[in-house]
Formats: structure tokens, sequence, C-alpha cells
């Protein structure tokens, strides 16, 4: 990337487990022309990640901060982007010498559950070091033991993707936005290029006139997970125009405010904006409370991984037992069976319309065949699911 600027955000894996704030908070509406919703991001630092390719942890770490600073006021606390990377690292599974090749957009939510969030007073962000030095060598004892003691202590409660992979509305980062743990802003994640730091005319430029609002990239080199921070639709045009804050120091866009100055968190540097309608959000996540019973429907669900099932017996409705269980589990993993209905080994109502809306998704049979089968999984039905799920 030009002036070797940090990148690094990766597509999180899909995980038909994976909770979505339209599970906690029900699906989003469609906003009110007038809506406008600015976080006031003044008095989090910004942090410099250079040439780390750590922006998905350097994303969170500003939301975190923010955080703290609501929740506790007038404190000190500022996150540490390095030491979230390093555990992002040692946990990602992608092996911590293959480089710097960033982590997934929710890894840094799943590491602030894991171990924690400590601060940069006891785990500095020196952006300045090499790549393996900054991460530690992904070695947990080479980290300060106090990082972990301290991190301890700022765990966050859970987390949630906002909208759709690759279908993030006005409406979905209003939803999020406008939920109490919505006030600290969420993580966005859109392919970056060459548009964030040339004029349109292809001239190197960090000036605020050059590159806001952002353009439609043309050509992505990466991915890149900055902090939203705000959302408000245009006059005249009724564009929406999302806000938000970029890690690349506070050089770049704006040190005097986007259009004047005129909004609080415009006062720093590092401040951007873009139309919603030239970019394609690929994910979005944020800090949020899950109920318990909601992580009890999640928690007794196996990974995709590790679910295999062999059917060798036709099921109807009123049937009960383990084959039941097991089909209702992969019809959870097609998308098929409801995600806040927790598994069960009786074939209910429930369990007919998801095998209905499986057998149309994979066209077993025409929609007059399927609606005479009554949701009983046949041979037909049973032969799709044992080639999807029977590893043996």
């Amino acid at each position: 990337m030009n002036s070797k600027l940090g990148s690094g955000a990766q597509r999180t894996p899909i995980d038909y487990r994976q909770i979505n704030l339209e599970h906690v908070a029900g699906p989003a509406k469609q906003p009110a022309p007038t809506t406008s919703i600015h976080i006031d991001f003044s008095k989090v630092p910004d942090m410099f990640q250079r040439e780390i390719g750590a922006c998905t942890c350097h994303a969170f770490a500003e939301i975190y901060t923010h955080r703290q600073q609501r929740l506790a006021a007038g404190t000190a606390y500022v996150a540490s982007p390095r030491f979230l990377y390093t555990t992002c690292r040692m946990d990602d599974g992608q092996g911590v010498s293959t480089g710097d090749n960033g982590t997934f957009c929710n890894q840094p939510f799943k590491e602030a559950v894991k171990w924690g969030v400590a601060s940069q007073a006891t785990v500095p962000n020196d952006t300045t070091l090499p790549y393996l030095a900054y991460v530690y060598e992904g070695v947990a004892a080479n980290v300060p033991q106090a990082a972990f003691t301290e991190a301890d202590k700022y765990r966050i409660p859970g987390y949630v993707q906002v909208g759709q992979y690759d279908n993030v509305t006005a409406a979905n980062i209003i939803q999020a936005l406008q939920t109490p743990d919505g006030a600290d802003g969420i993580t966005i994640c859109l392919p970056v290029g060459a548009e964030w730091y040339t004029s349109a005319d292809g001239v190197d430029s960090w000036k605020q006139a050059d590159i806001i609002p952002i353009r439609k990239v043309v050509t992505a080199i990466d991915g890149h997970q900055v902090a939203c921070i705000g959302i408000d639709q245009e006059a005249g045009t009724g564009r929406w125009k999302v806000y938000f804050r970029n890690h690349w120091s506070l050089n770049w866009a704006s040190t005097s405010g986007i259009e004047g100055g005129t909004q609080p968190q415009d006062t720093n540097g590092d401040i951007g904006w873009l139309y919603l309608d030239q970019h394609a959000l690929t994910e979005a996540w944020m800090i949020c409370e899950i109920p318990d019973a909601l992580l009890a429907i999640v928690k007794s669900l196996p990974a995709q991984k590790d679910f295999s099932h062999q059917w060798s017996v036709d099921l109807k409705p009123g049937a009960t037992g383990p084959d039941v269980q097991a089909l209702q589990i992969a019809l959870k993993i097609t998308g098929d069976f409801p995600f806040l209905q927790p598994v069960t080994t009786y074939f209910g109502p429930i369990t007919v319309a998801a095998v209905q809306s499986f057998q149309k998704h994979y066209e077993i049979a025409d929609a007059a065949t399927i609606a005479a089968a009554g949701g009983e999984a046949g041979p037909k039905t049973l032969a799709v699911l044992n080639k999807m799920f029977s590893h043996q």
C-alpha cells in the first residue's frame, strides 16, 4: 500500500453459531430520513498503526477506549492494540511466523472475551517495531505477565455481528449505534485501495479535499477495518453518509474537522466519511451484552467441523430421538432451522417448516411435492443430508 500503510482485515470465517444483533434486538427497521448519530471521539487518542497489519485491533481498541471513558468518567485507560493483536495472532490459527497478514475482523472481540484488554500503560503500542517483535514472537510467555493480569479486569460481555456479510445497511448501522453498547461505535470493514490516499487524478495526497468522501474503490488492495462513529442522511440527495475514525495518523484526512469541524468528533484528524451507496461494507461488529438464554443455545451447538451424522431411517413429524436432534443441528447449519430455537429431540411443526425450507433450497422436489410430503425427511432429503454431513 502507498506510504507503507498498514491494513490487514481478513474475512471472518462463517460460523452458523455466530450471534447477530438482530438475534438480540430484533430486525433492523427502516430509518427515518432525519436520523443523525455522531459519537464524540475527541478524547479517544488516535492509534497510529503504521506498517503493522493490525487495523482490526486498532479499530477495536479505539471503540473499547471510548467505552471505558463512558463507563468510568475521567479514566486514563487507553486500550492496547498491541496486546490485542498479539493474542489474535496467537489464537487465530494462521501461524504467527507466516507474516504480518492481519487477522479476522471479529478476532479482537473474541480475544477481549477470552483474555480481556490490557492498557497501553502496560503494553505500549509501539508500531515502529518489526512485526514479530510487535507480537512478542507470538509467545504468551514473552508478554508481560502484568498485561494478562490487567486484561482480566477489562473483559467485554460479548459481541455480535451487525448486518450480513457483504450487506451492511444504513438500517443495520443505525440500529447498532442506537443501542446502549453501540454508544461507543462499531467496527466496519471494507475494501481499501488507492482512493484512500490519492486525489481523483491519481496524485498521492492525504488532504481532506482530495480524498474525502472516500471514492468508490476500483481496485482493492486489502480489507481495512475502522471504527464507525456516526451516520446521517445528506439533505437534498437522501444519500447515507457513514463517518469513521481511521488510524493512519492525525495527518490523514483532516486536522481541522470535516465540513468545517461542526461536529465535536471531527476536531481530531484521522476522521473520514463515505457515501454508503459507493462502498460494500463486508462486515460490521460491536460489543454487546448477550442474554443468557441465547448464549445457552449457542453453547449447546457443536462447531460445524465437529458435526457428523448419518441418517438411515426416514423421519416424519412426531418422531423423536437422536436422529431428529441431529437433523435440527444440520438444518441450523444450513440456515433453515430458526437460530433462536433450541435444539430438541422432537420432530414438531418448527422442524417440519425447516425441512420444507431445506427441500426448497436444495431443489429436492417441486413445490407441490414438498407440500404434499408434509415435512417428512424421506430418502431424497436424507441422501442430500448424508452427502453434506456424513464424514465417516
